[in-house]
């Protein structure tokens, strides 16, 4: 085999291998550049997702706060609740303190029953005894000048009868007045104390219905944090994948960079070849 055949054979093989690197080289330039495409698809992807998450992130912290600021308000209302109570209590203890006098007190209205029947005996017995002095001042005047200080006597006990008869009028009068009153008394007692009772307990419903509440508040915050700290770690495990595919889009970008380098050195390679082919 002479020189020329060599060269020859040489060339086509050149030739082959140069056509196969190119199209070999020109299938991994159109992989490199669908990598490179779906790598900037996937890193916009991923930045949307970052910033969405940022905005998870970012409402989560708002919502702690203002569940914060709830629970505080909560709390400060439970306190005053359960100050509230504490008053009614104190209130509803007096009510009953009264209450407790003003049952002393009816049963002193039945004494004062008693008072108004022993008046009305005294105007009776005044009755009588005005009619005995009327009587022995009668007799004194018969008597003459030996009665006259008899008579003084008798007159003295008819105003002296007289006197108690309108003291007992006076008492017969009183003496309703003060039981109207007393029964009064016990009856805007007792409306009260079945006020403050009503008071007492819309006072514990209130208490137990703010503890109800400050602990659904207390639960939704500690949620609330929780879910802003998972969203933090999500946005920051977001933002290193973004970092990552910005660095795998850069590698990708010089691959593609290097294969169409390749791909142009092979293609000036294969057609020297075929320059060469046709001149030997």
């Amino acid at each position: 085999m002479n020189i020329v055949q060599i060269v020859k054979n040489t060339i086509n093989n050149v030739s082959s291998f140069s056509h196969n690197i190119l199209s070999t080289m020109n299938q991994q330039k159109k992989i490199a550049s669908e990598q490179l495409l779906a790598a900037n698809e996937t890193n916009n992807n991923m930045t949307t997702l970052g910033q969405t998450s940022q905005e998870i992130s970012q409402q989560a912290e708002s919502v702690a706060v203002a569940a914060s600021k709830v629970l505080k308000l909560a709390e400060e209302g439970s306190k005053m609740v359960d100050k509230t109570f504490e008053q009614m209590q104190n209130l509803r203890e007096t009510v009953d303190n009264i209450s407790r006098k003003n049952q002393e007190l009816d049963e002193k209205n039945t004494q004062i029953g008693n008072i108004s029947s022993l008046a009305n005996l005294v105007s009776s017995l005044a009755m009588q005894t005005n009619i005995l002095a009327l009587n022995a001042a009668v007799e004194a005047v018969r008597a003459g000048e030996q009665g006259s200080g008899f008579a003084v006597v008798a007159k003295e006990i008819r105003k002296l009868a007289d006197q108690s008869s309108e003291a007992a009028k006076r008492i017969n009068v009183i003496v309703p007045e003060i039981k109207t009153a007393i029964n009064s008394t016990l009856k805007v007692t007792n409306e009260g104390k079945k006020i403050v009772n009503a008071g007492v307990k819309t006072a514990e419903e209130t208490a137990n219905t703010f503890q109800n509440l400050t602990e659904v508040v207390s639960h939704l915050f500690a949620s609330n944090q929780q879910i802003y700290h998972n969203t933090e770690q999500q946005a920051d495990a977001i933002q290193k994948v973004i970092e990552s595919m910005n660095n795998l889009n850069y590698s990708a970008g010089e691959t593609a960079q290097s294969i169409s380098q390749v791909t142009t050195s092979t293609q000036e390679l294969y057609e020297a070849a075929l320059k060469l082919k046709k001149i030997v």
